[in-house]
């Protein structure tokens, strides 16, 4: 994942909300995943933020997968 490669990797995300508290954030947003154009799993992102000097970092990240009942 952190290295360059060919292949195109299209995670589609949909935020509808973010809720934010002073510096704290946090994001759960459903996305489907589509590496090289072709639908491979669903699921959800879990993001904890944080707002740092020097903007909005991403404290804390997970995720669930699956290949059934996709949005």
């Amino acid at each position: 994942m952190g290295a360059p490669h060919p292949k195109i990797w299209d995670e589609r995300i949909e935020f509808t909300q973010v809720p934010v508290d002073a510096n704290l954030a946090s994001v759960w947003p459903p996305y489907q995943f589509y590496p090289s154009r072709t639908f491979s799993h669903c699921g959800y992102d879990s993001l904890q933020l944080a707002k740092l000097a020097g903007g909005w970092k991403i404290a804390h990240i997970i995720d669930t997968r699956r290949k059934e009942e996709c949005k």
